[in-house]
């Protein structure tokens, strides 16, 4: 059963429960066959990203996927089977680490100038909850979690405009009942980069919150490009690998993991769900929308207020520009932007 459209309770505590507990992304339709399409992936090495590049490269999608490291290109080929490691032409990896502004700027200039997208999923994440800064002197969830694929948003977006193709950001459903005081900060970024103002339990929900609010307020400027958001629920992935919250809450996560968490699989055809929405059902298919279970839902709390999303749209051009000059102007938005 999916909760799809029922909203708000679909973006309430008691709705997550219930999701985890009764519900699920329906399967993808069978056969699945994206033979034609040409689909980029973000943070493919493990996780709900690795199922997501299985699932797609299992449709015969032609994949462009990111790594971390150089280290994780032979065990994320390994993964995605024998073909994978011998045909280049459908599957192509380049590393990509988030938490470095160099190597992101290797992978742009390493993309094909030409390359036309069907579809782009920025998934790569992390949830810390101790501070730590990146070498280019912002805060790691700040800049894994936002900055970056605020970054890459505006860089794909020429590419996927060639195919009206579909960009899909992996968010949570955390957003939606969790306070999110950043907004009440003269700069919301700034002070999420602070460490006197940010607040340390909550770095991942503010910053997967500002990209939801980033992609909101995109969808407003952008429609060429069917610009989404998607929950894949809580999955028994590798994202918590950061959390340093001590022995009790750690045996707390660990049980709760235990009673709620879905298969990566599970997670990845949720994520998948827009991209074969849009092929199936035109390129429209939840422009702006938040996908919960393969269906658009409601987004909560802050999310539902527009003049917080444009704050957070202005001054995402502004440090985006600032750390890549020149990305806004390629990305084609206009004087609006």
């Amino acid at each position: 059963m999916s909760l799809g459209m029922l909203y708000p309770f679909a973006t309430s505590l008691p709705g997550f429960m219930y999701t985890q507990l009764f519900s699920s992304p329906p399967p993808p339709p069978a056969p699945l066959s994206l033979a034609s399409k040409t689909i980029l992936l973000t943070g493919a090495s493990s996780g709900i990203g690795l199922a997501t590049a299985q699932l797609l490269h299992s449709a015969g999608a032609t994949l462009h996927l990111t790594v971390r490291t150089a280290s994780q290109i032979a065990p994320t080929l390994a993964a995605l089977g024998p073909e994978a490691c011998t045909n280049t032409t459908q599957t192509r990896i380049y590393v990509c680490d988030h938490a470095s502004l160099a190597s992101v700027r290797a992978f742009l200039a390493a993309l094909p100038a030409a390359l036309a997208l069907d579809a782009a999923i920025l998934n790569a994440g992390v949830s810390p909850t101790t501070w730590t800064t990146t070498p280019d002197g912002v805060e790691t969830a700040l800049q894994v979690n936002f900055l970056v694929p605020a970054l890459l948003s505006l860089h794909l977006l020429p590419h996927l405009r060639r195919r009206q193709g579909t960009l899909v950001a992996v968010t949570s459903e955390i957003h939606a009942w969790t306070p999110f005081a950043p907004q009440y900060a003269p700069r919301i970024l700034d002070c999420q980069n602070d460490r006197r103002q940010a607040r340390l339990g909550a770095l991942y929900s503010d910053t997967k919150t500002l990209g939801l609010l980033w992609m909101l307020a995109l969808a407003r400027h952008e429609t060429a490009v069917t610009v989404t958001t998607v929950t894949p629920g809580f999955c028994a992935s590798g994202l918590l690998r950061e959390m340093d919250e001590g022995w009790v809450v750690s045996r707390v996560m660990a049980v709760g993991k235990w009673m709620l968490a879905r298969s990566t699989a599970d997670g990845a055809r949720g994520v998948v769900a827009p991209v074969i929405a849009a092929d199936r059902e035109g390129g429209e298919k939840g422009h702006g929308g938040y996908w919960v279970d393969g269906g658009v839902a409601g987004v909560g709390g802050v999310a539902r207020d527009e003049w917080v999303a444009e704050r957070v749209w202005r001054e995402g051009v502004e440090w985006v520009e600032r750390l890549v000059p020149g990305v806004v102007g390629a990305a084609g938005l206009g004087e609006g932007a």
